[in-house]
């Protein structure tokens, strides 16, 4: 199980299927010697969802399957880790790979923005070095993984976000942060909450053997709000399209 550049060129990763792995790119960041890796994982399946016994199947499911508005797939997930250079080389462990010294390229943000990246473009990355252990693992490579924690707690760096935005009163901060950063039913749809709070889904960097399983945190969504806030009462028509992709 080696590391190869490129092995994942032409795929898309918003389709990856459950189990599969890309280690697309690194990024600049204004420290120069510290570098962002963009890691996708695919067909994480939310397991809160998960309620019924056995022998039995999940009648929304079945029932709402196929319709344009209504996704309960696994979803794909996308996570950023600082490293340095040196590090990610030496774990990657690719002939001829250096990062120090690596043409990094413009590229568009989801915002409209632009950072500078290396394309690496892996399938399934392992790491056969341990930099911190300093252990040699090319015998027993472990996975790159994406693991996913939700919470209903404000981060620290969420709050720092704000104050960047120039938001300093704590009401404004939390409502700027729930609209940007609280998990929502599908895009632009109505935020996921839990026990009444706001959820925040975080996804982080882990490693794992090859047959391990990931634990990842689902909180359990509260029911969502009643179907006569989504019609108009006097046409009958749908004014608001639901869609249960939380992923």
């Amino acid at each position: 199980m080696a590391n190869q550049l490129n092995s994942a060129q032409g795929m898309d990763p918003k389709s990856l299927k459950k189990g599969q792995v890309i280690l697309r790119r690194v990024i600049a960041t204004s420290n120069p010697d510290i570098i962002s890796v963009e890691l996708w994982e695919g067909g994480i399946e939310n397991t809160s969802r998960n309620s019924t016994a056995s022998g039995q199947i999940d009648a929304i499911n079945v029932m709402m399957s196929g319709y344009k508005g209504f996704n309960r797939t696994a979803g794909v997930n996308v996570c950023y880790q600082t490293t340095t250079h040196q590090n990610l080389t030496d774990m990657l462990g690719i002939d001829g790979l250096d990062l120090q010294n690596a043409i990094f390229t413009p590229f568009p943000t989801k915002s409209g923005g632009t950072k500078e990246g290396y394309t690496l473009d892996i399938l399934d990355p392992v790491m056969v070095y341990n930099p911190h252990t300093n252990e040699d693992l090319s015998d027993n490579p472990v996975r790159f993984r994406v693991m996913i924690d939700e919470t209903t707690n404000i981060s620290k760096d969420k709050y720092t976000w704000a104050e960047k935005q120039g938001i300093f009163d704590e009401r404004e901060q939390v409502n700027a942060i729930v609209k940007k950063f609280a998990k929502t039913a599908g895009d632009g749809g109505d935020v996921i909450r839990h026990n009444g709070l706001p959820v925040f889904r975080n996804r982080k960097f882990t490693f794992a053997e090859a047959n391990a399983t990931v634990v990842h945190t689902f909180l359990k969504s509260d029911p969502p709000a009643p179907a006569t806030e989504r019609v108009d009462v006097s046409t009958g028509e749908i004014v608001e399209e639901y869609s249960e992709d939380l992923a």
